[in-house]
């Protein structure tokens, strides 16, 4: 026993000392760039470029590194057992074929939940939707939600045995999809279930990349294809989008390779498809593009670079904003130039709340204004003073008259604040014998309102700086009037 223990450390030592041995050259994925020998010449050695380049070469094949690793990640392979890869934070599963998946998509489908919480949230995440769709649709702007498969039921055939054997004799959770699809019809809202076309289309084994955790171009341009023709069979009266067929390209366009190039591991994850087959659209030309905002989980870059692709929205007017919340200033500018807005989301985000806060924090910005050229709110958070020349922006339907309000509390040396709304005068207030605080309540008639984005423009004829009436003073400021509790009736 004590000469196996000796000559087994007497072979790891040997190996951890010097590269004894390297098995056939493996190609790892990643970040690591190929290193090869270096050549000796005394030149080379002269002036250290040999001796920099041989300590490079050294470190990457010391103690025949990537024999071991080969070793490794085919021991790896084989008692994996369909456990997740220690390698990536343990978040990676290695599937059947070289199909790699990340473990929310595992956990999620096999985990239990409870229906009612689910019926629930889709209830009242639906409820957001269909607010928001009502908002867009009385500015004339179209309205699409998107619920993009999970690759683990998209490439279920490749779950490893031990999750393939589970699927077969446990009960697997029935899908979420159905309690959501029964909100979205009951509120008319236009959607696609993904993962229900793609099953019809008979093309689940290409809809997602086996090396990737996105779903691939052409399961994308598929559900795109399908959410126009809905919004078409509603009125929108878009272009229609058209595929002729399929490409297969050899070159990763959309993240196809996302995580096998972050494992930084060896081949087994080239075992998978290295092509990618994508939608061949019957392009549209540039007039007849229109403008398209992606919103949503990271599956909305698919959805915007088939868009761009098509030509159904240029590079310019296709915008996307994934996996966070916009800020208002975003949404006010996005949402001004769109005609479509699509949410997109993976199906682990319909037992999430994540849905529900984000339409929420959208609905509460189309229902905002945004103040412009005024000057920063004092540090009591009360109020802001205006300039010579401020503006607010907010949107509307223009189907009615719009009540606006707002508190005066200080005039300084402003003699005159008139008000337009898109550069029609609506009221002209004597500044001279108000006395402040004063509430200014104004309407706004409907025919003077635009669909849409309208601006609101204050005019503080007599604004001057205090520092121009008082050299000692050190506010420099040019100060209209202060006002706060700014509201918009419509």
């Amino acid at each position: 026993m004590k000469k196996v223990k000796f000559f087994f450390i007497l072979l790891v030592a040997g190996l951890m000392i010097i590269p004894w041995f390297n098995l056939p050259d493996v190609h790892l994925a990643g970040h690591e760039a190929e290193i090869s020998k270096p050549s000796f010449s005394l030149r080379a050695y002269a002036n250290g470029n040999f001796q920099k380049q041989f300590a490079t070469w050294w470190n990457r094949y010391f103690g025949s590194r990537g024999s071991m690793l080969t070793v490794k990640n085919d021991v790896y392979d084989m008692l994996n057992f369909g456990q997740f890869h220690s390698g990536y934070g343990g978040n990676i599963l290695q599937g059947r074929y070289g199909v790699i998946y990340e473990s929310q998509y595992i956990l999620n489908k096999f985990s239990p939940y409870n229906a009612d919480d689910v019926l629930k949230n889709a209830t009242e995440t639906v409820m957001l939707l269909a607010k928001l769709r009502d908002r867009l649709e009385a500015m004339g702007k179209f309205f699409l939600f998107v619920m993009a498969p999970s690759k683990a039921d998209a490439r279920c055939d490749a779950l490893p045995w031990l999750w393939q054997f589970r699927a077969r004799h446990s009960q697997v959770p029935p899908s979420m999809y159905s309690l959501w699809e029964k909100e979205l019809a009951r509120k008319n809202i236009i959607y696609v279930n993904a993962l229900d076309l793609l099953k019809k289309k008979n093309i689940l084994k290409d809809s997602f990349p086996d090396t990737g955790t996105h779903w691939s171009m052409l399961a994308a341009g598929l559900t795109l294809e399908e959410g126009v023709k809905r919004l078409n069979y509603a009125g929108a009266n878009f272009q229609p989008i058209i595929i002729k067929g399929e490409k297969i390209l050899n070159k990763d366009y959309a993240e196809e390779r996302d995580i096998a190039d972050l494992l930084n591991i060896k081949p087994k994850y080239h075992k998978g498809m290295s092509t990618w087959k994508y939608a061949v659209y019957q392009s549209i030309s540039a007039e007849l593009s229109i403008n398209t905002f992606c919103f949503g989980d990271s599956f909305s870059q698919q959805i915007k670079k088939n868009i761009v692709q098509l030509g159904f929205s240029t590079l310019d007017t296709a915008a996307i904003i994934m996996n966070r919340i916009p800020t208002k200033e975003e949404w006010f500018q996005k949402l001004n130039k769109t005609d479509l807005l699509i949410l997109t989301y993976t199906y682990t985000k319909l037992n999430s709340y994540r849905i529900k806060r984000e339409v929420e924090t959208l609905l509460n910005y189309t229902d905002d204004f945004i103040l412009r050229n005024w000057h920063p709110y004092e540090k009591s958070g009360k109020g802001q003073w205006s300039k010579y020349h401020s503006s607010m922006e907010f949107f509307h339907n223009a189907k009615n008259d719009c009540t606006f309000s707002f508190m005066i509390k200080n005039k300084f040396r402003a003699k005159e604040l008139c008000l337009f709304i898109n550069k029609n005068k609506i009221s002209q207030i004597s500044l001279n014998t108000l006395s402040c605080p004063q509430k200014i309540i104004v309407t706004i008639p409907q025919h003077l309102l635009r669909v849409g984005l309208n601006r609101l423009e204050f005019f503080s004829n007599g604004a001057v700086s205090p520092k121009s009436i008082s050299p000692d003073s050190a506010d420099s400021r040019v100060l209209g009037v202060f006002c706060s509790d700014f509201k918009i009736d419509r």
